[in-house]
């Protein structure tokens, strides 16, 4: 059996804040280190084959804390799993976007899989470097393999997996150093867990509710 385990890295500042984090290389924050440490405990005894990650420092401090309860195993940066690019939104928060470029918003807002912030990415964009990923990870039979990446990579890696539209991304939600699993079974993808936090026994922000739109 082929198993993706889909881990979306700890809270940083700008999550905790509501900010457009993109590619920006923001750190965790000292919740976030604690939330990575008790996902890295929960995972200690799963056997995993390989742990590849998004190359900006949250994710891959999120995928090291991992591999340090599995000796040997050495991670490996893919750039495929950075997050979509905000562009010139990158450090805005939703109600700065809308108040600052509100056509822009509102083009987004109704075709994130064609529309691209100024100087960014749109989903689409995100979709056709995660496809291409996607299809070396489906070469590779009987490995649990962990992905630790973004918010909004995981929900569009997710949505090709299940060969559903990309822009029902954003009918999902991801907290941050949540589990998602993707088993194969009878020769498809199946979404076997989603936003599992059941380890993080407190370590989340505010009440754990959605921030939409917000990477």
């Amino acid at each position: 059996m082929r198993q993706w385990i889909l881990v979306r890295h700890g809270e940083t500042d700008w999550n905790s804040t509501g900010r457009m984090q993109g590619q920006t290389d923001v750190p965790l924050n000292d919740l976030g280190r604690a939330q990575i440490q008790a996902l890295a405990r929960y995972l200690a005894n799963t056997p995993i084959d390989a742990i590849l990650t998004s190359d900006l420092g949250r994710s891959r401090e999120t995928a090291e804390a991992i591999a340090a309860y599995h000796h040997g195993l050495a991670v490996q940066p893919d750039p495929r799993l950075r997050e979509i690019s905000m562009g010139q939104w990158e450090g805005w928060t939703s109600d700065e976007i809308s108040a600052k470029n509100p056509v822009e918003a509102e083009r987004r807002r109704a075709d994130p899989t064609h529309y691209a912030p100024p100087g960014g990415e749109s989903s689409g964009d995100l979709a056709i470097r995660l496809r291409s990923l996607m299809e070396e990870l489906e070469r590779r039979d009987n490995q649990t393999i962990v992905l630790s990446s973004h918010g909004m990579a995981l929900r569009v890696l997710i949505c090709l997996a299940l060969d559903i539209p990309v822009d029902r991304a954003n009918n999902m939600w991801l907290e941050n150093a949540s589990i998602s699993t993707l088993i194969t079974h009878k020769g498809r993808i199946v979404l076997a867990t989603l936003n599992d936090t059941s380890h993080l026994n407190g370590l989340r922000s505010g009440d754990g509710a959605p921030r939409p739109s917000v990477q």
